[in-house]
């Protein structure tokens, strides 16, 4: 075996002779399946499967055989079960293991040692952090136990001003241990039961904030713009004003040069923390040209976490306005991702006093503005319009609108995130599978808040006629209107969301006159447009909305209501080929949502992730054969399609761009 002839060449027969011991051990040892079998009678609440996956990985990491991982080969574990922890911290948390469970200090923890560490690795976060702070809190005696009390009684005071939350804390984890502040902390609060603030943390990991050039007034006026244009327009301002040369000296200029209160600190500290992560090291990336199509959520998402790899990155978008108003559902995963990126610092009322939803126009903008404060070139209103021709090592894609530089749009990896009908799709010969459903009539309807009393008073709520017969037997006693369900979130407009039946848009006047197809029916000009107002404002004065609130209006100046069909959606077939660059897509393009689950916005950031850890496999592996990559991915695509909340890890803050800390079934965290 190659062991030993490894062993033969540095001459050591001794290794040779472990190797034959443990080889005859092995031979009158059980079988997997049986060994399974007895640590499942050990650790019932772990799964078959977790134990096959935590099984398998041991006897990998076991290099030498010895039915112990040692400690180097324990560390290689730790780096591959958990990526997102700081390199500083492994030696850390090995050390604490070894104390703990190597118990008759032979070096060396055992397959059951290793199932007992499983839930602490992989509990939630306070518990993790209990743990690599024990040995800070030895000398006074404290037990991992209480850490975990002390700080969830820390945990309390969080957010008082809103300046840090819970989440940005525990993203903030490694630089609070390195100041070694946060143990003091902590005691000062067990000790004295007084409240810590916010600024107490960031003062304990921040220098002092000395940004007080030109470029502050101009990064106020940058956080305040609202739309794509203006964004475009103060941050080239902004640029100057920092100095900035390139996209590889952006976000070190700007983060130097406007750091103006603890806020912004929590902004480049968070910045700071994700960049840096180890996942995000790829070799080979720095010649790598990305050109992303279309920046909605999934495109900025996916521009942001390429810039952090290291790539150049330049995003185009045909539209020069963000005008959808209507309300994003945010799954908890998304929620912390989006955390991770400084959302709150662009907008602070995001996800905040348990609301989970934000409109789709203010997620554009915050991840807008973080995109271009790591380097990602926007440009529009600029529209895709062809591959273009190949350049050398590029191709030069063809555009519609103005591009001062043509190179910006040079490319050796292009990403699709240009929505329903994606042109880079089509362009490049994506295959689609199509799920045909029953009938399904969407519309949506977004109205003024004024924010008043009265209207504060609705609470949210989401109605399926099946389980409220009632309700929706009243809303057609009443307005002839025959729903099959209803959602409502109350944000920056009142947003409602409802399926409506076919017969009910005749009987009301909406569609005037029957057709042979859904399409034909819901066309513009087979639709009453002001009995379709009428209907949803109906609904919403059903529920409690004051009858004089006005609607919303949309990009054109119109009442913002839409009809449409969502009986057929499409995925494709495989999420990235090569036919030349390689070709990605991600969001709407790879597979359109069925929307009264919630699910477009939160798998676009899922599918955002997968696409970097495509990219950096891609660069960084470059004998990777490319088949391999497609079908590992693959599998993971498969889960995206079908993703809810339960699909993913709820240990957030272990999450990275590699699915496998991700996904359930196939993660690292099941040592798969």
């Amino acid at each position: 075996t190659a062991y030993e002839i490894s062993a033969c060449l540095v001459g050591s027969e001794m290794c040779i002779r472990d190797r034959l011991k443990y080889e005859k051990q092995k031979s009158s040892a059980p079988d997997e399946n049986t060994q399974i079998q007895n640590l499942g009678k050990q650790f019932p609440k772990l799964t078959r499967e977790e134990l096959t996956n935590a099984y398998r990985k041991f006897r990998q990491f076991d290099i030498d055989g010895t039915g112990q991982l040692e400690r180097n080969e324990f560390e290689q574990l730790i780096q591959v079960l958990v990526p997102s922890l700081s390199p500083s911290l492994i030696p850390r948390l090995v050390d604490i293991y070894f104390e703990k469970y190597d118990v008759d200090h032979s070096g060396g923890l055992g397959i059951n040692e290793i199932l007992m560490a499983y839930s602490e690795i992989f509990g939630n976060e306070r518990r993790q952090l209990a743990l690599i702070l024990s040995p800070d809190f030895k000398a006074l005696g404290w037990t991992v136990d209480q850490i975990v009390d002390a700080l969830k009684s820390f945990e309390t005071d969080l957010d008082g001003d809103g300046t840090i939350d819970r989440d940005e804390f525990y993203q903030l984890k490694d630089e609070l241990i390195k100041s070694n502040s946060l143990k003091q902390l902590l005691v000062d609060k067990a000790n004295n039961k007084t409240p810590i603030k916010a600024s107490h943390i960031l003062e304990s990991i921040s220098k002092p904030i000395t940004s007080t050039g030109s470029a502050v007034p101009i990064f106020k006026k940058f956080l305040d713009a609202d739309d794509i244009k203006d964004t475009l327009e103060i941050f080239e301002q902004l640029k100057s004003a920092c100095g900035v040369t390139s996209h590889l000296d952006t976000y070190q200029k700007i983060r130097d040069n406007t750091q103006t209160d603890i806020k912004s600190v929590v902004l480049w500290k968070l910045l700071d923390v994700k960049k840096n992560g180890p996942e995000y090291k790829t070799p080979g990336i720095e010649k790598a040209k990305i050109l992303v199509v279309g920046c909605g959520p999934a495109g900025l998402r996916v521009a942001i976490e390429c810039a952090c790899l290291g790539a150049k990155v330049v995003s185009i978008e045909k539209r020069d306005s963000y005008s959808r108003h209507n309300l994003l559902h945010v799954w908890p995963s998304s929620i912390r991702d989006l955390k991770n990126v400084g959302a709150k610092f662009f907008y602070g009322q995001f996800c905040v006093g348990g609301i989970n939803h934000i409109a789709i126009r203010r997620l554009q903008v915050l991840l807008l503005k973080v995109a271009l404060i790591l380097g990602v070139k926007v440009l529009c209103p600029v529209g895709y319009a062809g591959q273009g021709d190949k350049q050398g090592n590029y191709w030069r894609a063809k555009v519609s609108g103005n591009v001062s530089d043509p190179d910006d749009l040079l490319y050796d990896t292009i990403i699709g995130a240009d929505g329903e009908g994606s042109g880079v799709g089509n362009e490049f010969g994506f295959e689609r599978k199509i799920f045909q459903g029953g009938q399904a009539i969407g519309v949506t309807g977004n109205f003024v808040n004024q924010g008043t009393k009265e209207e504060n008073k609705l609470k949210e709520f989401g109605l399926l006629a099946v389980y409220n017969q009632g309700f929706f037997s009243e809303l057609h006693s009443k307005f002839k209107i025959d729903l099959e369900n209803l959602v409502y979130y109350r944000g920056e407009t009142h947003y409602f969301v409802m399926t409506v039946k076919r017969k009910s848009l005749l009987e009301l006047g909406i569609a005037k006159q029957e057709a042979a197809s859904l399409p034909e029916l819901l066309k513009g000009s087979n639709l009453d447009k002001s009995k379709l107002l009428q209907m949803v404002r109906s609904v919403a004065n059903h529920v409690g909305l004051p009858a004089d609130r006005p609607f919303a209006k949309d990009s054109h100046g119109n009442d913002d209501v839409s009809i449409f069909d969502f009986s057929q959606k499409k995925q494709a077939e495989l999420p990235f080929k090569k036919p030349g660059p390689l070709v990605l897509l991600v969001g709407d393009s790879l597979k359109e949502p069925f929307w009264p689950l919630g699910t477009g916005a939160n798998r676009a950031i899922l599918a955002a992730l997968d696409a970097a850890w495509t990219v950096k496999r891609y660069y960084s592996e470059p004998n990777l054969p490319f088949e391999k990559l497609l079908e590992a991915q693959r599998k993971f695509y498969q889960i995206l399609s079908i993703s809810s909340p339960n699909d993913v890890h709820d240990n957030y803050g272990l999450h990275t761009i590699d699915p496998r800390t991700r996904y359930k079934g196939m993660t690292h965290t099941k040592f798969a």
